[in-house]
């Protein structure tokens, strides 16, 4: 919350937030004001080293503008078939 709100004064476009974070955040931020979230993951299972974790679908519904999606990707068997994934699942209701 205290660098959210320290780049809002600064008058930056937005800030990296937990996914966890973003519903909280946006209820404050609107729209004009960024939140990027890293810890994107298609599989929650899949945590790696991150322990606040979502999925894409999830973190847009929460608020999120901008998704950080690496190793759901880059460490997939068929990269292509896993983004082809991600943009389905967001698109899911």
């Amino acid at each position: 919350m205290r660098l959210a709100k320290l780049s809002f004064d600064a008058g930056l476009d937005g800030c990296v937030c937990s996914p966890c974070e973003v519903k909280m955040l946006r209820s404050i931020y609107k729209d004009n004001f960024e939140l990027i979230t890293p810890g994107i993951r298609l599989n929650i299972e899949n945590k790696d080293d991150q322990n606040r974790i979502m999925t894409p679908h999830e973190a847009i519904d929460n608020g999120a503008s901008k998704l950080v999606i690496g190793r759901s990707i880059s460490k997939s068997i068929d990269p292509n078939k896993a983004l082809i994934e991600i943009f389905k699942s967001i698109d899911s209701d």
